[in-house]
């Protein structure tokens, strides 16, 4: 049951009123998105003056942006930007890498490439989200045709949403800039791909690209076994038996002709000092026995369990073992406030080891190891941030300029 907050207690969380019609809620949350919005474009004027004082020259040392995507931080013509600075920026304001390269190349593309658009901003006409939404499209544009679409939108931005943006931009390609836009093609083609991305409650996300004709095939599968379970007697939603629908047209495939053979195998990690805890191979968190009690009454399912403990071995590589429990343990990369899956991650010697004289540095074991994507690994690596661990999943990581930030597994701590 929901219940009201009166006008007493909204005021007790903004402040005095001064005026404001805490009375009236369609007003307050009108002026509460205005005060928000512009303090949003005091904050990209302040991560402007921010950037004028991380500029590079070295192209070696300068921030990339979504390399997945191929997308840069900004497009031609905007200023490098010192890539070690970027983590400074991101524990300081509590985004990530990916979210803190966004905010800096949108703040940069607007002010160097669409000053026009920019200038809307002040006139509180153009909220910053959609500003922000035209910088990400144009940063693939050459300078003429980000000019170009910085004229043709400014005046019409009421009008204009996420798949009109989309039209703006391919003309834009297609008229100044003709081998991007076919090279552009050719690198969608290839950046088809499915993924699968566990999550705490026992599900795995699903994100995926495909061929059209493919996509075609593949709905009208995810229909038929989606109807085939519903006459079997299923009584779960229509989204459910889609789900379900994809493990059905897998375990088919993968049967083949065999009848009875074994279709799936779930590794299961049991935590020695936790009794009664499970986690799977590519899980980021615990496996409940209901869902063990239904993989188990599953046919052609096979089910491994292997025990969890502390490693050592002599040496710099860490086994396969030793990596697939800082994997279970960390679950992410475990820089302050990255979210990159660990499976995907380095092994990091938080003490580094010396290859020279090992007995002198960090040891290989599983007090010693942790997992950073390769970003924060470089970062670590090269420059003067340092981390040690508390304890399993528990890291203090301390800033160039002394800042402390802890990482745990429910996500980061700024020390005063």
């Amino acid at each position: 049951m929901s219940q009201a907050v009166d006008a007493g207690s909204t005021e007790n969380i903004l402040g005095p009123s001064s005026g404001m019609p805490i009375d009236n809620p369609l007003a307050m949350i009108a002026l509460t998105k205005h005060t928000a919005n512009m303090a949003e474009i005091a904050s990209l004027l302040h991560t402007l003056d921010w950037t004028q004082q991380h500029q590079t020259n070295d192209p070696a040392h300068a921030a990339s942006g979504d390399r997945v995507h191929d997308i840069p931080l900004a497009g031609d013509g905007t200023p490098w930007i010192d890539e070690s600075a970027l983590m400074d920026l991101a524990a300081e304001t509590g985004m990530n890498d990916h979210q803190a390269r966004s905010w800096v190349g949108d703040a940069l593309e607007l002010h160097h490439r669409l000053p026009k658009l920019f200038f809307r901003l002040y006139d509180e006409q153009l909220p910053v989200w959609k500003a922000r939404l035209v910088a990400q499209a144009s940063r693939v544009l050459t300078v003429e045709g980000a000019a170009w679409l910085d004229k043709e939108l400014h005046m019409r931005f009421e009008k204009i949403g996420p798949t009109a943006l989309k039209r703006f931009v391919a003309h834009a390609l297609d008229r100044f800039d003709p081998d991007e836009a076919a090279r552009r093609a050719e690198a969608a083609a290839d950046a088809r791909r499915v993924d699968l991305c566990p999550q705490d409650d026992g599900t795995d996300d699903l994100y995926g690209k495909t061929d059209h004709a493919d996509g075609l095939d593949l709905e009208a599968a995810i229909q038929k076994a989606a109807a085939e379970l519903k006459a079997q007697g299923s009584e779960e939603s229509l989204d459910v038996r889609r789900s379900k629908a994809l493990g059905v047209i897998a375990r088919h495939y993968l049967a083949g002709t065999s009848a009875g053979a074994v279709t799936r195998v779930v590794n299961l990690y049991v935590h020695a000092d936790s009794e009664g805890q499970f986690t799977t191979e590519g899980g980021t968190g615990l496996t409940t026995l209901t869902q063990l009690r239904e993989w188990c009454q599953t046919s052609n399912t096979k089910i491994v369990a292997r025990p969890v403990i502390d490693l050592k071995r002599n040496g710099y590589v860490p086994s396969e073992t030793m990596r697939e429990q800082a994997i279970l343990t960390d679950k992410t990369c475990v820089a302050p406030n990255c979210e990159r899956n660990a499976r995907t991650a380095d092994l990091d010697h938080i003490e580094p080891y010396d290859k020279d004289h090992p007995d002198r540095g960090g040891p290989t074991s599983s007090e010693n190891l942790a997992c950073l994507c390769r970003y924060h690994h470089r970062m670590k690596t090269f420059t003067h941030w340092t981390y040690t661990k508390l304890e399993p999943g528990y890291y203090l990581w301390r800033s160039p300029a002394g800042k402390h930030h802890v990482r745990t597994p429910s996500g980061t701590i700024k020390l005063q």
